[in-house]
């Protein structure tokens, strides 16, 4: 299974967290000073990069309608042709919303995956595989829904495939819930140090 050794990748970066990337003017371990998880991430290479990053997708996961709106809104401020960092934000920001914006949102991620940079590329590699999962499970989904109503009968069958998609989805919201609490107890422990 190919998902198995990117999401070990991927876990393994965001467990290391900021202390274990090398120090600058030797301030290894000192994150008093950064402002690590602010803000629409770009990018900038420095210490927080993968952690500015990390904390947007939370945000955006996490995020309501509203959120999403107010957050799109400041990404089309003023900017005529958006970098390949303001479309990956946006991104973030529409995987997480209804099926037309997550439709974009892989679009974007396709298309602007490979100008990332490359300790940024596993983690939004896994956010497309994760989105693509979920955007198969909710058209399985609807397609079951569908063909329900239009046949009148719910056959155990049917039935059947609705619970198992039904779990897909709740196993996903599980797995992201969990990697959301070990970001946090990440950042929690990087705060006290």
């Amino acid at each position: 299974m190919k998902l198995r050794p990117l999401l070990a990748c991927v876990m393994g970066m965001l467990m290391a967290g900021c202390q274990w990337l090398p120090a600058i003017d030797g301030h290894r371990g000192n994150f008093q000073g950064l402002n690590c998880l602010g803000g629409i991430p770009d990018f900038t290479q420095d210490e927080c990069l993968l952690d500015d990053w990390v904390a947007y997708g939370l945000a955006s996961q996490q995020g309501d309608a509203e959120w999403r709106e107010a957050m799109l809104a400041q990404l089309e401020a003023d900017i005529e042709e958006p970098r390949a960092d303001q479309r990956l934000a946006r991104a973030m920001v529409l995987a997480w919303g209804d099926d037309a914006q997550r439709s974009q949102a892989s679009s974007l991620l396709h298309a602007d995956l490979g100008v990332a940079p490359v300790n940024l590329q596993p983690l939004l590699s896994y956010w497309l595989g994760e989105l693509e999962q979920r955007r198969e499970a909710n058209a399985r989904l609807a397609e079951a829904r569908r063909a329900r109503r239009a046949s009148g009968q719910q056959s155990g069958a049917l039935q059947a495939e609705v619970d198992t998609l039904n779990s897909q989805v709740e196993a996903l919201t599980t797995k992201i819930e969990a990697l959301t609490e070990i970001e946090r107890n990440i950042n929690a422990r990087q705060h006290r140090e």
